[in-house]
């Protein structure tokens, strides 16, 4: 049962205890994440004994899932409230529709919202609650989606498409836009840049309207992409050293628990040595997360022979553009770096939201350097007439945003211990619908 009068947050100075405790709470998550904040702490800056806790809450699990409760039932009153879906449908212009549905999401974004929608994305790989929460949001938000889509077809607004493909390719850019506008907040400060959303929906209503032809698309030849990864990956065998192990173990658990949630006991355990003998390897924890950030920074786009001038476009040519992308997808992601680089992408999208050098170190990766990145590629293709010629910036947007948020759903299947086969299906949808649609034509 849902307390409403417990997410009312108005009239501050009207609050109940219960109310202090809740929202103390989401301000005290939002900075530390739920494993870096005890019951005693949110008791002391509410001023009331620890024991007074359970007189509103039966435990710190029972007083998360209020919060999860509050991010639902905003979802449901701001994003998915039938009479705003309405009004959406009553639209003629696609470019005012696509516009309305991201700014319905911006609007519901107050200060308190921001703080949740924090905890959600510091805790979508750690707890199950908040796992089976977003997943029943995500699931909604992609049904109303494609019943929008759907009936902008019936009305012949847009012509026939793909629905789940093209309901894929307009959230999943959303979600991205959203996640860094998150990560970007400064004191309860959410910068919404319209400019540049503006740009990008002309830009996706162009796709659009112009409609994808279907004899334009091209299978991924699974058979063909792993004998090249197989040219490409070296397995190393050998033994690690300690300090090595340390890396190893502490990766594995960063993963499991997060920066707050580990000790160096608890590495310390796990490898097999004394708790001193940390510190012949390591000054303190502090260091050692700072080598688990500066390792990805070093490894994610460093020594890519795959990607060299040279070889992309070698490979192109033998392999064509759709299998030259799964490939790149899989050797970057899943492959090189062994399986510290696919954990190390999980701990950094939870941790920047918590610490200030893995905000750095996300916001420098996939907003800065991988994006510079990309575009050079496109350039490159656009200059061999690989792709038409157009914005890179925008396509370069299309591609990356969309991308960035299948890790997401990459590492949030993993972590529930389900088949990614059905994400990787959805990336091989997206690699095939974005060469369909730019690449290089003389029609």
């Amino acid at each position: 049962m849902v307390d409403l009068n417990l997410f009312n947050y108005t009239k501050t100075e009207n609050f109940s205890t219960k109310q202090k405790i809740f929202f103390t709470s989401i301000y005290l998550f939002s900075k530390n994440g739920i494993n870096g904040v005890s019951i005693r702490e949110i008791t002391k800056i509410v001023g009331i004994k620890e024991s007074s806790f359970y007189n509103h809450f039966k435990n710190k699990d029972a007083l998360v899932n209020e919060i999860i409760n509050l991010f639902i039932h905003k979802f449901n009153r701001n994003i998915s409230n039938e009479k705003k879906i309405e009004n959406i449908l009553s639209e003629k212009s696609l470019k005012k529709i696509l516009i309305f549905l991201y700014v319905s999401v911006f609007n519901s974004l107050d200060k308190k919202m921001i703080e949740v929608t924090k905890i959600m994305i510091i805790e979508e790989f750690r707890n199950k609650n908040v796992k089976k929460a977003l997943k029943f949001i995500y699931s909604k938000n992609f049904r109303i989606i494609k019943t929008i889509f759907s009936n902008l077809i019936d009305k012949k607004i847009i012509p026939y498409c793909d629905i789940d493909i093209i309901s894929l390719e307009f959230i999943y850019p959303l979600t991205s836009f959203i996640i860094e506008t998150i990560i970007r907040e400064e004191d309860g400060i959410i910068h919404f840049d319209i400019e540049k959303i503006s740009e990008y929906l002309s830009f996706f209503e162009g796709l659009i309207l112009k409609g994808i032809n279907n004899s334009n698309l091209k299978l991924i030849n699974d058979n063909l992409v792993n004998s090249l990864i197989n040219e490409l990956i070296k397995t190393e065998n050998r033994n690690l050293t300690t300090k090595e192990q340390i890396f190893e173990i502490a990766t594995d658990l960063f993963y499991e628990h997060g920066f707050n949630g580990v000790s160096i006991r608890d590495i310390t355990k796990s490898v097999g040595i004394k708790e001193s003998s940390f510190y012949n390897h390591y000054t303190n924890k502090e260091e050692l997360i700072n080598t688990v950030i500066n390792y990805y920074k070093n490894a994610s786009l460093k020594d890519l022979p795959l990607f060299s001038d040279e070889f992309l476009l070698v490979y192109i040519d033998k392999i064509g553009l759709e299998n030259f992308f799964w490939v790149a997808h899989k050797y970057n992601y899943e492959l090189r770096g062994g399986k510290s680089l696919t954990k190390l992408t999980r701990i950094l999208v939870s941790e920047c939201l918590i610490n200030e050098k893995a905000k750095e170190a996300g916001l420098e990766y996939f907003y800065n350097l991988y994006y510079d990145f990309m575009e050079r590629i496109f350039n490159l293709m656009i200059k061999n007439k690989l792709l038409k010629p157009i914005s890179t910036n925008l396509i370069t947007t299309q591609y990356i945003r969309t991308m960035f948020t299948f890790i997401f759903e990459l590492e949030l299947t993993k972590c529930k211990g389900l088949d990614i086969e059905k994400v990787n299906q959805k990336i091989k949808n997206h690699i095939q619908f974005f060469c369909a649609m730019f690449r290089y034509s003389t029609d």
